[in-house]
């Protein structure tokens, strides 16, 4: 009987953190459910030697038919390093396919990168917070983040997107690990 009544009081305890948390802070955010789906899956990327550098995310776009407004971004749980700022750069489709910004590279991109990648229209990107017109035919954007290592050796656990579309949160999140190193990548 004493054990039911343990059980009982633990259920009873986490019951009333869980509906703490979603009374302090509102609804629940959706991760990876809205329209723009969820970020690159398990994996780690490690930068090495760049003070500050880029980390681009290809083919990301709105699909649907009404605008979606892109708040904020995030790098969870960073230690020596930090988000300059996030851009979305237009990307169109010449012929059957397209270039995309690469990752590891400076930020912002050469001038030698941004000559040798024609789609991507850097002189248009849009900062946070920012509007994503509805989806275009062969048009996506590449999601670019500028980041600064602020230490010897910089890590995040993931990054993340926060937006709004037809007036519900949405959270944008990748799975993927960010290293960044003054030296050789371990």
């Amino acid at each position: 009987m004493r054990t039911r009544f343990v059980i009982a009081g633990v259920v009873v305890a986490v019951t009333g953190v869980v509906l703490s948390v979603v009374f302090l802070t509102g609804n629940p955010v959706a991760v990876n459910t809205g329209p723009l789906g969820g970020g690159p899956v398990n994996g780690s990327l490690c930068i090495a030697g760049w003070q500050i550098t880029s980390i681009a995310e290809d083919d990301f776009r709105n699909a649907t038919s009404s605008p979606i407004l892109v708040e904020k971004s995030t790098l969870v749980n960073a230690h020596g390093v930090r988000m300059l700022r996030v851009d979305l750069v237009p990307i169109v489709a010449v012929g059957g396919g397209y270039d995309l910004l690469a990752t590891g590279g400076p930020y912002p991109p050469s001038r030698e990168e941004l000559a040798a990648v024609a789609d991507a229209r850097w002189g248009d990107r849009r900062t946070l917070p920012m509007t994503m017109p509805p989806g275009q035919p062969g048009h996506s954007w590449d999601l670019v983040f500028g980041l600064e290592r602020t230490a010897n050796a910089g890590t995040a656990d993931y990054y993340q997107l926060q937006y709004e579309w037809q007036g519900s949160q949405y959270i944008w999140s990748s799975s993927m690990a960010v290293k960044m190193d003054a030296g050789p990548c371990p």
